[in-house]
């Protein structure tokens, strides 16, 4: 066989190959151990290149023999020694391990490989260069895996190699030894043989997966799939011998499932004192070994988590005790110091209805904290009070200790009144109690249908109100928002007070065409008059049961120089700090009951006639109150002449409403409790 190759010189290459025994090389009497040989008949040192590394020798496939001995690339027996003039390539030899057909001994995490590489006996032939020996791992594509440089071994000739093959699956490959002679163009010689490799079983976690929670609380099943690896056809040593599970340092051996074969599974009570000391808890390492009847062991070891606590969940706002209406956001924070918080599992229920967690309905959540979001009108059940639960449960499956908190329900808007009834107030601290003389707690903020100039003092009685059922003995309001009582104006050429829910109740404002002024409330303060004005008990008669009516030193009116018309500023009933009485703007000084307001300022510049009034206000869970309008006469002195509504006195005050039915009011009998 003739062939050409390039190299900077253009020298002519020969290849010789001899069948094996020719050349009197040990092993001639097995085909499976084989030379493979590349001479070079030029002069040593003649500049050429190294050849390059022979190709592996063909092999028959697992089923398969064959008796022909292994050949070269052209088709001719492959061999070692001389190769004509210059000598010969050097005998390579595998020492260990030995060529395997069958897998009668197989190698597990590593294999260790002797190689002999021996000078030529044949005429000329130069020693071996220890540079050109390389020892390789191949599959059985004769793909190279892993290529070492073999080193020199204790004895002559001898070169070893140690191939890790943990990660090299189970299964035949080939081990390659090449070394070449120490000319100028080396000639080049291999032997390849197979061997097996056996990682054992093939070993698949069902259950508990590493990193998994499971519960303390119950027995743990542990769940694996074994699988035989067979290396050849009919590999009846790679059948499953035994699988062991260890935990703590406690085995326990598994049995396959008569069912589902294949699958070996068992359940570990960690309660069981007879098996463990205590419970254990947090990140556990488990060892599972399936070993075949070759006795390969395959062991897999991984830690999954052991929790026996559910999460801690508790609610963060609205606090206990605390009132809410409207719509109204329920936060809450779950932690698990041992696995993670199943979110899916999260409920809470009010007044025992249950509201499981929905990713696409009133829930949120981020990081450790999780948000409901609820109408208070929509919860049933009670009528004062919404009792709150939540629960959720762990990865693991323990379920958390309830977050319970008792929130106070106030679904009612404030009462509103720029024209309230009269009060009366009584004085506890005397015995028997003593009645005030029944005055205005507005003082002399106009009423409905009053004549009035362009300044006038407005006030207005705003008085929370809460939900309330049978038997409540103390009333839990949320309290007026301050920031929001506003007094509303314009000319009665539309409606002020609207509907806007269609339940035909008036509950806002139609600020179109409006404007405001906001009212500030007045802190509770002063004394009314209790005096029994002789010809008076019509005004203030005695209340049987309650109070009596007695001479008292009259009070003094308000702020300084007393020129307040008040000498009292009510407070709500319920709370000594809860102001019920609101104005324009009150200072500490000669105006600490109100200042007046002018109408014209409010888009009336040019105009008298009737002029409507009301008091919009929200409570701090936003429940909206509206008072019941009132409209005032304006005589407005820019514009000649008396208005019409001052001189017909028969012209009744307009509605200054779209129809809509009173908002609810005071009654008569409001009594301030000292």
């Amino acid at each position: 066989m003739r062939g050409m190759r390039s190299n900077p010189r253009v020298a002519l290459l020969l290849i010789v190959s001899l069948p094996v025994c020719a050349l009197a090389l040990t092993g001639c009497d097995d085909d499976r151990h084989e030379a493979i040989t590349q001479d070079n008949p030029g002069s040593e040192g003649d500049g050429g290149p190294r050849p390059s590394k022979p190709p592996p020798r063909p092999t028959a496939s697992d089923d398969e023999e064959t008796d022909e001995a292994p050949t070269d690339d052209d088709g001719e027996p492959s061999g070692s020694g001389d190769a004509g003039s210059g000598g010969g390539a050097p005998t390579v030899e595998i020492l260990s391990p030995e060529d395997q057909d069958d897998p009668d001994e197989v190698h597990d995490e590593s294999i260790d490989v002797s190689c002999m590489v021996s000078a030529s006996e044949a005429a000329g032939s130069k020693g071996v260069d220890p540079a050109t020996i390389v020892i390789e791992l191949l599959d059985t594509d004769n793909e190279v895996i892993s290529t070492i440089d073999a080193i020199r071994g204790d004895s002559a000739d001898v070169y070893e190699a140690t191939f890790p093959t943990q990660n090299v699956p189970s299964g035949r490959v080939r081990i390659r030894c090449t070394g070449g002679d120490s000319s100028a163009e080396s000639k080049m010689a291999s032997q390849v043989i197979d061997v097996f490799i056996d990682h054992g079983p093939e070993v698949t976690i069902v259950t508990p997966k590493e990193g998994e929670a499971e519960s303390a609380l119950g027995a743990v099943v542990f769940e694996y799939e074994v699988e035989a690896d067979a290396l050849v056809k009919g590999d009846t040593e790679a059948e499953i011998d035994t699988v062991t599970l260890s935990i703590l340092g406690e085995k326990f051996e598994l049995t396959e499932s008569d069912e589902e074969p294949g699958i070996y599974r068992m359940s570990v009570d960690f309660d069981n004192d007879a098996v463990f000391k205590e419970v254990p808890s947090g990140p556990l390492l488990v060892s599972l070994s399936a070993t075949n009847l070759r006795g390969i062991t395959h062991s897999e070891r991984y830690e999954f988590i052991l929790d026996g606590e559910g999460p801690t969940i508790s609610i963060k706002t609205p606090e206990d005790t605390q009132i809410v209406g409207g719509t109204t956001t329920i936060s809450l924070e779950a932690i698990d110091e041992a696995s993670e918080v199943d979110w899916e599992t999260l409920s809470i229920s009010l007044n025992n209805v249950s509201y499981p967690y929905e990713a696409d309905g009133p829930w949120t959540i981020l990081n450790d904290t999780a948000t409901f979001t609820f109408e208070t009108a929509s919860v049933e059940g009670s009528t004062v009070q919404i009792n709150v639960n939540a629960t959720v449960k762990d990865a693991a499956g323990n379920t958390s200790p309830p977050a319970a908190v008792l929130y106070y329900r106030d679904e009612q808007p404030p009462t509103i009144s720029m024209d309230p009834p009269n009060v009366r107030q009584i004085d506890l601290g005397w015995e028997p109690p003593q009645c005030s003389v029944s005055f205005d707690p507005l003082g002399i903020s106009p009423p409905n249908g009053a004549r009035v100039l362009d300044l006038q003092m407005y006030r207005a009685l705003v008085w929370d109100e809460t939900n309330c059922a049978s038997g409540c003995a103390i009333r839990h309001f949320s309290g007026v928002d301050r920031e929001s009582v506003a007094l509303f104006a314009r000319r009665a050429d539309g409606p002020l007070v609207i509907d806007t829910t269609g339940d035909g109740r008036c509950d806002d404002v139609n600020q179109e065409n409006t404007r405001f002024q906001e009212l500030t409330a007045l802190d509770p303060t002063g004394s009314p008059l209790f005096q029994n004005t002789p010809g008076e008990d019509t005004v203030s008669p005695a209340l049987d049961g309650l109070c009596e009516l007695v001479d008292r030193t009259a009070p003094e009116q308000l702020c300084e120089d007393q020129v307040s018309d008040l000498s009292v500023v009510i407070g709500h009933a319920n709370a000594e700090d809860e102001p019920v009485v609101y104005a324009v703007s009150p200072d500490t000084s000669l105006e600490c009951t109100g200042r007046q307001w002018e109408l014209r300022s409010a888009g009336l510049q040019g105009y008298q006639g009737w002029v409507c009034l009301a008091v919009l206000a929200y409570d701090e869970v936003g429940n909206r109150g509206v008072s019941k309008p009132i409209a005032v006469c304006l005589d407005n002195d820019q514009v000649d002449g008396a208005p019409s509504c001052h001189v017909d006195l028969n012209e009744p005050p307009p509605d200054c409403t779209d129809g809509c039915s009173d908002p609810p009011t005071f009654s008569p009998a409001i009594i301030r409790l000292d």
